[in-house]
C-alpha cells in the first residue's frame, strides 16, 4: 500500500488535530470542521492544493462526510474512559 501496488482497506480517514477532528476524506473528497461543523469541502482529484471550496456546489457531498463526522465523534464518546484519579494516591514502590 505505502509503495502504490495495493488500495488502501479504509474508504474514510480521520484527520485529527489534538483532541479535536480536523477533517475526513472519503474517495476524492476532502471535508475541514470546526468542532464538527463544516468549514471547507475540497474535490482532492481536480485541486490537491485544496484552493477551490465547494461546500455550495456540493452540499450532497458535505452533508455526507459531515455524517461521517457525527459517527465518528459518537464512536469515540461511546469508547472512551474518564481518567482515572486517586483521591490519596501513593508512589508505587521500587
Amino acid at each position: 500500500m505505502l509503495n502504490g501496488s495495493a488500495k488502501t482497506p479504509h474508504a474514510t480517514f480521520f484527520y485529527p488535530g489534538g483532541n479535536d477532528l480536523k477533517a475526513v476524506r472519503a474517495g476524492k473528497w476532502k471535508l475541514h470542521v470546526n468542532k464538527g461543523k463544516p468549514t471547507a469541502l475540497y474535490d482532492l482529484e481536480t485541486d490537491i492544493g485544496e484552493t477551490k471550496e465547494m461546500r455550495a456546489a456540493q452540499p450532497a457531498i458535505t452533508e455526507r462526510l459531515t455524517g461521517y463526522v457525527a459517527e465518528f465523534a459518537k464512536d469515540i464518546a461511546g469508547h472512551s474512559r474518564p481518567a482515572a484519579f486517586a483521591e490519596h494516591p501513593k508512589p508505587l514502590p521500587k
